[in-house]
């Protein structure tokens, strides 16, 4: 069988395909991987063939603003629900369609496999009359949804009961990632519903995305319970995914205290909330790794104490099951890798869908989630920064309480249980 897997071109959109992409090459399907040129380099080194489609994401935010390339990072957002939706649901699929077409006209595959981030490459296949799966690589959408943070889902966020200030619990509410949860889905729906007629695709009402069959890598105690009986999901363990690289020596050392392993992520975090953050781990008696990520130079974080371990990129997926805490921003692809292995979870989140997954684990008991006492507007980019010191009291209560650690241990067992890409792959025939 021919599958051509496609996501837009940034590790949180490909990082998750991976795994399945690798299974059914393993299985001896022909795979083709449509992604934009900066990622084909890992995916040829994998073995995969490639085709370039699409623009990157900071692209389809300088066509939103009608900035010059590289540009748009340099200015203010005060609102982001407009932008954002008109860069993922019309630019983006509008390209990635248009790309994607002549691509599976000429190659004629029998299955198309897109991220959820993509939907221009689902328009594309239905365009062409091929069948296709949509993989996720975040928490769904609430179904009816009665307000916008989110308050009539399972894991709506109950401040109250987390014991949040309410000038904090305030702050978070002034999100737009958060606040504009329910007009993010309906604008967004609006715009791919505009973008489909264009491309010649008719979108039912009543489905959920695109309404293809859907491969939640979600587990259900972390999914939103409206999701859950949807007839178009269907369940897939998330494997973690990384880069092979050297671990920092300290992970191999002979170790007599914890270690904890920090990151803000690859988009989203700041110099001064990494910064704060890494201050009021390594206040403990711990060792800690620190993951800078791209965005970040190391010159700009300065010295810490020898007890931290500062690198600009570490290989994730070997290292987190050597770590007995993660303290991070909250994105899918590092919480569900941090699930899989028992790890307690300390969260800092930061955009909408940190917020969701900090609910989430918060909710089972296996982590906490600060919410920030101030805005970050370092470098023109919002983060969001949590005082050392209550860092510091929430990493120590995870790190010693037998609960969380417990509440850790049985969502790895959940996880465990979940379908695997070898499994899924033998199932692909289903879907055709």
């Amino acid at each position: 069988m021919k599958i051509i897997f496609s996501s837009l071109s940034g590790y949180g959109h490909i990082y998750p395909l991976l795994p399945l992409a690798i299974a059914a090459r393993a299985a001896g399907h022909d795979v083709v991987y449509a992604t934009g040129e900066k990622f084909h380099p890992l995916l040829l080194g994998l073995g995969f063939r490639t085709v370039s489609v699409g623009i990157p994401i900071h692209d389809a935010f300088g066509i939103v603003f009608g900035e010059p390339e590289g540009k748009t990072g340099k200015r203010l957002r005060q609102d982001w629900l407009e932008p954002a939706a008109r860069a993922f649901n019309e630019v983006l699929p509008r390209r990635f369609a248009t790309d994607l077409m002549p691509v599976l006209r000429a190659e004629r595959p029998d299955l198309v496999v897109y991220e959820a981030g993509n939907p221009g490459a689902g328009l594309a296949a239905r365009r062409c009359d091929i069948p296709a799966l949509c993989h996720s690589n975040a928490q769904a959408d609430a179904i009816d949804r009665e307000d916008a943070d989110g308050e009539s889902g399972r894991h709506g966020d109950d401040r109250t009961a987390a014991g949040v200030s309410g000038a904090a619990a305030s702050a978070v509410r002034t999100l737009p990632w958060v606040l504009a949860a329910r007009q993010w889905r309906q604008r967004g729906m609006t715009l791919l519903h505009e973008v489909a007629a264009e491309v010649g695709v008719e979108l039912s009402e009543g489905h959920y995305l695109l309404g293809d069959r859907y491969l939640d890598i979600y587990p259900s105690s972390l999914q939103e319970s409206s999701f859950l009986d949807r007839p178009e999901r269907v369940p897939l363990r998330p494997m973690a995914f990384g880069e092979s690289s050297a671990l920092p020596r300290i992970v191999a050392a002979e170790r007599k205290r914890p270690l904890v392993y920090l990151t803000l992520g690859t988009t989203v975090g700041t110099a001064r909330a990494l910064r704060t953050t890494v201050e009021g781990v390594s206040a403990l008696d711990v060792d800690v790794v620190v993951a800078a990520g791209p965005n970040i130079s190391l010159d700009d974080l300065g010295a810490f104490p020898g007890n931290v371990h500062l690198e600009g990129w570490v290989p994730q997926a070997d290292l987190l099951p050597l770590v007995d805490l993660v303290v991070h921003h909250g994105g899918s692809g590092t919480t569900l890798a941090a699930a899989a292995v028992a790890l307690p979870q300390l969260f800092l989140p930061i955009r909408f869908d940190g917020f969701l997954n900090a609910s989430a684990v918060a909710a089972t008991g296996a982590g906490k989630r600060l919410l920030p006492d101030e805005v970050d507007r370092d470098e023109q980019r919002r983060a969001h920064v949590v005082s050392a010191a209550v860092v510091a009291e929430a990493a120590a209560e995870l790190l010693t309480d037998p609960d969380a650690r417990r509440a850790a241990e049985n969502l790895a067992a959940e996880i465990a249980a979940m379908p695997g890409p070898a499994e899924l792959v033998t199932r692909l025939t289903e879907f055709l």
